[in-house]
């Protein structure tokens, strides 16, 4: 194929030729196998040591010893991999899992294996900073594993690390093609949130080194090749399906041939403007914008690694208008989940801030409550310092009076009465009326009250007192309890 080629085929669609599709269709299959010939050079041509816990990338292990597998379904999983990813070489126990991971792009993202209980997600959160973790892991793998879920789950919340999942099945080619874009989305999304990302499945050897080639690819726009070498020099055992890659890539590109077909044109327009050739209609409008500085970039970004070889040119810009334009519509798939996520995060916000508002109104209230409780508590307690004051007066009272009684009726008696046997004619006599009765006089004279009465009188005004004494020792506690219950914690708002 050649330039030519290339301006026939945009000529054909704007003309309305009824080539168009042809042409197309053989410009995809042309495209198809390039990116075939280059998944084929990016392969693995030698077998890499079955979890590479040594690597010097940042890469740790929970243990130098592999885990028994929990059940049957893990030990067979460990079988596959160590056929498809290790090529059956050596013992398959060497696959069994561990905890380990490498560092794909520096402080953004880790690729690794899963973490099996809250102690992993300890080890990794310290080994790697990570603030997020993106499991692909489906239920299966959870089951098959015995994994922790609510343990892995609760102590990433624990932890303030975000913990997100796109479950894809293990070795399903179908299924991980079908879930790569929404994982590229989510790994995409956390990234544009300025998180430090863990990315992992089962062992850390195919879905995540997939979604993170995919990420690079079809989220940053990087060639297949160059993704893939990245991911591999960094994490030797990743041994991501390329076939899912390709069957995301045609489908995200099917019917949008008219418009990948126009911008490939306007790359070679941009090229040919930058090279002096002109290019055909647009050239003037372009070299206008040629002075400025950013265009002089992108010039200088279209001649890189550029030849002679007229197909050569074609096919890429063909490629590149195709990489953008998944570039672009990957971009806005993930603005989708952004806009959902400011969305979430204002509302988290204007209720955290309500939360508050009313948090702060009832402290308020609560002190207020407070302050008069302990105004009442002030009165009461005076009270009962007022009503124990008089209860003491009134017992010092009554045991004097009681003193007086046991005084006066100890006292000896009077001497005439020992005279009594020979005064007592003339005493009688005198004490007689004319009648014979006794002198009105005595009679009308008070009686002093008897030592008994007095005792019982100060028994009950001491049982009055201690009664009235525990009835203030009631309100002064309730008074100090309800003082204790209005008064926040800390003593502050």
């Amino acid at each position: 194929m050649r330039v030519s080629h290339c301006l026939a085929r945009w000529g054909a669609h704007a003309s309305g030729g009824s080539s168009v599709a042809a042409t197309r269709a053989a410009a995809r299959a042309t495209t198809t196998t390039t990116v075939s010939s280059i998944a084929h050079r990016g392969r693995l041509t030698s077998t890499p040591t079955a979890g590479n816990k040594t690597v010097a990338r940042s890469s740790s292990s929970s243990s130098s010893t592999p885990a028994t597998p929990a059940t049957d379904a893990e030990e067979e999983a460990n079988k596959k991999r160590w056929q498809e990813s290790g090529g059956g070489a050596g013992s398959s126990d060497a696959w069994r899992w561990t905890l380990n991971w490498d560092e794909i792009l520096p402080g953004q993202v880790f690729v690794g294996s899963c973490p099996r209980s809250a102690s992993d997600v300890d080890e990794l959160v310290k080994g790697t900073g990570a603030t997020a973790i993106l499991c692909l892991q489906s239920d299966l793998c959870l089951e098959a594993l015995q994994i922790d879920w609510r343990g892995v789950t609760g102590r990433a919340e624990e932890l303030g690390v975000l913990h997100t999942r796109a479950a894809v099945r293990d070795f399903d080619h179908g299924d991980q093609a079908f879930m790569l874009p929404e994982a590229v989305r989510l790994l995409a999304s956390l990234l544009e949130l300025g998180e430090t990302v863990y990315v992992h499945c089962t062992a850390g050897i195919n879905r995540a080194s997939l979604a993170v080639v995919g990420y690079l690819t079809f989220s940053k726009g990087q060639p297949l090749e160059r993704a893939l070498g990245k991911v591999r020099s960094k994490r030797a055992q990743a041994n991501p399906y390329v076939d899912c890659w390709k069957t995301v890539r045609s489908k995200s590109l099917e019917g949008r041939g008219e418009e990948v077909a126009a911008r490939a044109k306007a790359r070679y327009l941009r090229r040919s403007s930058c090279e002096g050739l002109g290019g055909g209609g647009g050239s003037d409008s372009f070299s206008t914008t040629m002075a400025t500085a950013s265009a002089e970039d992108e010039c200088e970004a279209l001649m890189t690694d550029d030849d002679d070889d007229g197909e050569g040119r074609g096919l890429r810009d063909w490629v590149a208008a195709e990489s953008d334009l998944l570039k672009e519509a990957t971009g806005r798939q993930v603005e989708c989940t952004m806009t959902l996520a400011r969305s979430l995060k204002k509302r988290s916000e204007r209720r955290a801030a309500a939360a508050q508002q009313e948090a702060a109104a009832r402290v308020e209230a609560a002190e207020g409550e407070a302050a008069v409780a302990k105004r009442e508590l002030e009165g009461a307690r005076g009270q009962v310092a007022a009503l124990a004051a008089a209860l003491d007066e009134a017992s010092a009272a009554a045991a004097s009076a009681a003193a007086a009684a046991a005084s006066s009726s100890s006292r000896p008696a009077s001497s005439s009465s020992s005279s009594s046997g020979l005064s007592a004619g003339p005493s009688r006599a005198a004490g007689l009326n004319g009648n014979g009765s006794s002198s009105s006089s005595s009679s009308s004279s008070p009686k002093a009250p008897s030592s008994l009465s007095l005792v019982q009188a100060l028994a009950e005004a001491r049982a009055e007192a201690d009664a009235l004494r525990s009835v203030a020792e009631q309100v002064v506690a309730v008074a100090e309890a309800a003082a204790s219950a209005t008064t926040p914690a800390g003593g502050a708002k």
